[in-house]
C-alpha cells in the first residue's frame, strides 16, 4: 500500500516527541517567529518549512529501508539587512555601525501551517518587535554583511515605522525607517534592504527581492515627505 509522506520544521506550540506523537488527526500546527533572531540558532527555529514526498513503496519483500528525499520549501517571508554610512557622512562610522541595534517593527509573528497542503496562514495576533542586531554583534549588518530574520508573510502599511536603527555610542539616537508606499511581504521571498545611515536620517538606498534563485531590482521605495 503507498503512503504519502509530510515532514515539517518550526517553532510549534504544540509538544511533539519524535517517534511517539500521534499525527493521525493533527491537519495543522501553530509556529511563532522568535522575538531576537542574531543567531543563527534562533534564525533557525524561527524558520517554517514544509515537504512531501508521494505514493511511497515499501521496499522490495516489505522489508529493508528506503531513502526519501524531501525538498523542503519556505513558507515564511526573509528579510536581510545591511547598513552602511551615507555618503560624505563624517559623524557616524562603521564603529559606530558595528555597535548598532537593529529591529524589525511590530510585525505579526504567529503563522498555522497546513500540513496537507503545505501553505501558512498568517495570524493578525500577536504581533511584535523583531531585533536582528545586538550591539554586541560587533563584526556583523554592515560593510557588505547582511543581517537576517524570517517573518510570516504580511503587508507592512506605508508610512508605519518599520526599521529601527539605535546607535549606541551616540546617546541611543533612534532612527526609524518609514516606506511611503505599502510593501508585501510573499512566502518563500527573500528581501534584502540596504539602509544609508546618515547624522539625522536613514535611507533605502537599495531593494531587491529574490525568489528562488532569480533575483530582480525593484524601483526603490521613496521616503516620507
Amino acid at each position: 500500500q503507498p503512503i504519502d509522506l509530510r515532514a515539517a520544521h518550526g517553532n510549534f506550540s504544540a509538544t511533539i516527541t519524535e517517534g511517539s506523537t500521534d499525527y493521525t488527526n493533527v491537519i495543522s500546527l501553530t509556529h511563532t517567529v522568535l522575538a531576537e533572531q542574531c543567531t543563527n540558532a534562533s534564525y533557525a527555529q524561527s524558520d517554517l518549512l514544509w515537504a512531501k514526498a508521494e505514493n511511497l513503496k515499501a521496499a522490495v519483500g516489505g522489508s529493508g529501508s528506503q531513502i526519501v528525499q524531501l525538498e523542503f520549501k519556505h513558507l515564511l517571508s526573509k528579510i536581510e539587512i545591511t547598513l552602511v554610512p551615507a555618503d560624505g557622512e563624517l559623524y557616524y562610522t562603521n564603529a559606530d555601525l558595528a555597535a548598532a541595534t537593529v529591529d524589525i517593527l511590530t510585525v505579526k509573528t504567529q503563522s498555522v501551517l497546513d500540513l496537507v497542503e503545505g501553505t501558512a496562514t498568517t495570524n493578525a495576533t500577536p504581533t511584535g518587535n523583531v531585533r536582528v542586531k545586538r550591539s554586541t554583534d560587533t563584526e556583523v549588518g554592515f560593510d557588505s554583511d547582511w543581517l537576517e530574520a524570517v517573518v510570516p508573510p504580511q503587508t507592512i502599511a506605508a508610512k508605519t515605522a518599520f526599521i529601527k536603527v539605535t546607535l549606541t555610542t551616540h546617546h541611543n539616537r533612534e532612527l526609524y525607517y518609514q516606506p511611503s508606499a505599502a510593501i508585501e511581504f510573499e512566502p518563500n521571498k527573500l528581501y534584502r534592504f540596504t539602509f544609508s545611515i546618515a547624522s539625522q536620517s536613514i535611507t533605502l538606498t537599495g531593494l531587491t527581492v529574490q525568489d528562488g534563485f532569480a533575483e530582480t531590482t525593484l524601483e526603490l521605495i521613496p521616503q516620507p515627505a
